[in-house]
This record gives C-alpha cells, structure tokens and sequence, in this order.
C-alpha cells in the first residue's frame, strides 16, 4: 500500500537583502563607489590643466591619476544602477502612480538647488562678480523644468545634465507601464528545491510508504 502526501506549501526566498527602510544594501554600495569614482576622476583624474596649482599630478603622482581617470566611468555606472532602481520604481504602480513618485522624488530637491544656485549667482553679480550661473528668468524658468537641454537653454549646474538622460530613462519606462510591460513585482525568487523543507521543516513535497 502507498501513501502520497500533499505537496507541502514551499517558503519564497528573499530576492536579497535590504537595508533599513527597504533600501537595496548592494545598490546604495554600488552607487557608493561609483560616486567615490567620479570624485576622484573629477579632483585626481582631471585633464584640466594646473587644476592644483603649481601641483602637476601627472609628475608628482602618474599612478594615482592614470587610475584615477577611470572613475569617469562611475557616470555610465549610474545609468545602470538608475535602470534597475526605475526597474524597480514601477511595480505595482499604474502610469500615473509612477509620474507622481518620480516628480515627487525629484522635483522639491531640484528646485531647491537651481534656486539656491540663482540665489547664489545674483549675490555674485551684485558684489560685481561675474556669476558663475545664468541668472535670467527665461533660463530660470527653463531649469525648473529639468528640460533646460531640449530647450535650447543653459543649465543652471553643468552637471545637471545627467538629469535630462534619467528623464529619458522614465519616459521609457512610463510606456512600458502603459502597454503592461512593466507592472509586476518579482519581490521574491522561485523557491529551490527542497527550500521549504530546509527553511521551515517541512515534509518533502511527496513521500510513498510502502
């Protein structure tokens, strides 16, 4: 005589770790040494000539500056962490849930700095400085909509430029959403076999008796 056991409900194993408020802990590591790589290409790695003064870091450290010009690469490293995390952004979402997290991620930030640079550059013309940032209210304008490249304008920051790139990376993503390419939530990964049993103590998912 023989026995078949029903198959025992099998535990989902955790995608991966997260940090303390559901943050990715191998992301933020990742956007952490990329950052660290685009500083140092920007204050050791830089081609800008007597950018340290009297200091030639091309004759008091070849190394550390040959190396250092590879941080650079820490920006397309960005893009790729950004297409996850966008990735990520949309599960679960409608089209619409997406725009309004994205610009209410972004937008309050952003405008802030662009004003604190106005701000900033207007002081410097009043002290009868040249201001290092277009102070107009034509650019202004145009900078608070993240849109300052495709409108044939100046940006306030130079490096805002990566901005209008993630942008791109949303519009994507928003279409996506709309033609149901992009709304689900893979939060866990497929159980191995056996998982349940190991994680939980569960029976094997079927047994014959003899």
């Amino acid at each position: 005589m023989s026995v078949s056991a029903d198959p025992a409900p099998q535990t989902a194993v955790p995608m991966t770790s997260r940090a303390g408020g559901g943050r990715l802990a191998a992301v933020d590591a990742l956007r952490l040494l990329a950052a660290a790589g685009v500083a140092a290409y920007h204050y050791l790695g830089t081609p800008t000539p007597h950018f340290w003064g009297t200091y030639d870091l091309t004759r008091t450290a070849p190394a550390l500056h040959a190396l250092s010009r590879y941080g650079g690469l820490g920006v397309e490293a960005f893009f790729l962490i950004s297409g996850f995390a966008i990735r990520m952004s949309c599960w679960g979402r409608t089209p619409a849930q997406f725009a309004v997290s994205r610009i209410a991620r972004l937008f309050p930030l952003y405008w802030t700095v662009v004003l604190v640079i106005v701000v900033v550059a207007w002081i410097a013309r009043l002290a009868g400085q040249r201001p290092g940032a277009p102070v107009d209210l034509r650019t202004t304008l145009g900078n608070l909509t993240m849109l300052p490249g495709p409108l044939g304008l100046r940006t306030a920051d130079g490096v805002a430029w990566t901005l209008w790139v993630e942008a791109r990376f949303y519009l994507l993503m928003a279409v996506l959403l709309l033609i149901g390419w992009a709304t689900g939530s893979p939060s866990t990964r497929p159980p191995r076999p056996g998982a349940g049993h190991r994680a939980g103590g569960s029976a094997p998912s079927s047994s014959r008796c003899s």
